[in-house]
This record gives C-alpha cells, sequence and structure tokens, in this order.
C-alpha cells in the first residue's frame, strides 16, 4: 500500500464558464463537489483552459524539467534499509512533485503579491516596486491602469485568465508573468511562452497589442521585462490553432456557443 500523496501543480484541468468563470468545483452524481471533466464540460458547454490546449503537444523542455526534478530527488533521497523498491520509487516521485507544487504556491503568492501592489500607489513592498519599475519601461505613468488576473473567453471555445494587460489608445500590452529561482540572468521566451501570449491576446480581442513576459524571481525582489518578437507571437498563434483545432477533433468536443477555429486555417 503506498503511503504517500502526490501533490500537483499544474492548472491544465481548469475550465471556464462562457463569461468567463472559472469552475474549480461542480455538483457531483452524488451532489458532492467534484472537480470538473470533459464529462461536466459536455454537459455545461464549458471552455477549457489554454494550458489544456497547449499540453496536447509533446513539450520536450517541460518533460526535461520533471525528469531532472526526479533524478535531483533520487541524490537527495537515500533509500531506507529494508525499504522496497516500488515504495523507494513512490517517494522520489512524491518529493519531486513537491518540489513543484512548492514552486507553484511561491509563484501564486507573488502574482497575488503583484495583483494587489499594482492597484496601491503607495505600495512599498520591495517586489511592487521592482515590477512597477520595468512595467514604466512600456507603459510609463500609467501603474494604476494594468489589469491584473483578468478571465478572458475567446469565441474559439477556450478561456484563461490574463496576468497583466494594459488596452489604452496609446498603450497595449498583454505581459505574462513566469516565476524562477535565483537571479534573472539570460532570460528566455519558449515554445509554450508564445503560445500562450498569442492565445491569451486573441480571448482579450487586443490584436495589436505588444506582448511580453515577465519574469519574477521566486528567491529574490527581482524583476525583469522580456519583449515577444510579434513574428513568433503570430507563429504562437497558428500553432495554438492547430493545436486547438487538434485537441477539439480528438475529444469530439467544442463549446455550442463557439464558433469553428477550422475556418480561420
Amino acid at each position: 500500500m503506498k503511503e504517500f500523496t502526490t501533490r500537483k501543480a499544474s492548472d491544465g484541468g481548469h475550465w471556464y464558464t462562457q463569461t468567463g468563470e472559472l469552475l474549480s468545483a461542480v455538483r457531483g452524481a452524488k451532489g458532492q463537489p467534484v472537480k470538473p471533466t470533459l464529462r461536466h464540460a459536455r454537459v455545461m458547454h464549458l471552455a477549457p483552459g489554454v494550458t489544456t490546449i497547449i499540453k496536447a503537444a509533446d513539450r520536450p523542455m517541460l518533460t526535461n524539467y520533471i525528469k531532472r526534478q526526479v533524478l535531483y530527488a533520487a541524490l537527495t533521497l537515500p533509500r531506507v534499509e529494508g525499504e522496497p523498491e516500488e515504495l523507494y520509487i513512490d517517494r522520489i516521485l512524491d518529493d519531486a512533485a513537491e518540489h513543484a507544487y512548492r514552486a507553484a504556491e511561491r509563484g501564486s503568492e507573488l502574482h497575488g503579491k503583484i495583483e494587489h501592489g499594482l492597484l496601491d500607489a503607495m505600495s512599498d513592498d520591495p517586489y511592487v516596486l521592482a515590477v512597477a519599475a520595468e512595467l514604466d519601461r512600456v507603459a510609463p505613468g500609467l501603474r494604476g491602469r494594468w489589469r491584473c488576473e483578468l478571465p478572458c473567453v475567446s469565441r474559439f471555445g477556450y478561456a484563461t485568465k490574463s496576468d497583466l494587460s494594459i488596452d489604452e489608445p496609446e498603450c497595449k500590452w498583454v505581459v505574462d508573468i513566469k516565476t524562477k529561482d535565483g537571479d534573472l540572468d539570460s532570460l528566455q521566451i519558449f515554445d509554450d511562452h508564445y503560445l500562450q501570449l498569442a492565445a491569451t491576446r486573441e480571448a482579450l480581442q487586443m490584436p495589436d497589442a505588444q506582448c511580453a513576459i515577465l519574469f519574477l524571481s521566486r528567491t529574490e525582489p527581482a524583476a525583469r521585462l522580456v519583449i515577444a518578437n510579434e513574428d513568433d507571437v503570430q507563429q504562437g498563434w497558428r500553432v495554438f490553432k492547430s493545436l486547438l483545432y487538434y485537441y477539439q477533433t480528438k475529444t469530439n468536443y467544442r463549446p455550442n456557443w463557439a464558433d469553428d477555429v477550422c475556418k480561420t486555417f
């Protein structure tokens, strides 16, 4: 019998209503609250989250990251004398999952700090000040106009929450927040980032907005904004649309209110 509980940090199972409400639980068959699944989505006409669509493709960099976390756990967890091999392996996997969970929890904490701090002009939190300084590079004097954690639903049948966006006549940006350990040297925008930015921009109906990733250090109050190349964002949208069509075809599910993304190819 396994004596461990694996925590999952992924949000790939999120479902949204057409109006952008994130459903963390729905009523189960016996009346109890349960996490929504594709079965519930078919009945309630829910939209899957962006991460669910991106996960439809192989993600080598993420796979390698997960493998490395498992190997690190194996190097730091000694095997208990007489411990069955299966239990030892389970303990290694659980430790690796716990690391990912803690990183995600820290990321959520920083997201909340930024969301509330940007709206408070008097905030002197070092993380908020670091983020505000980076955002001022592209939207000077508009700290209080940034929209944080804004739910958005695409007419093509998916949804997400926009970390940061600003939609002013003279300034339009879509920014996704990523957290990492250590300093913010040698930063890079990866393929998944472009897909996420492109999908969020479309759902916000801001096709002309510039896109960027805001990197936050989980270990020190530091932030750095990396502007995305527009050609790469457009390529990300083409790839995301293909994955969305694949996902909807494979699951044989598209919300009844959604337009057919296939017609845009």
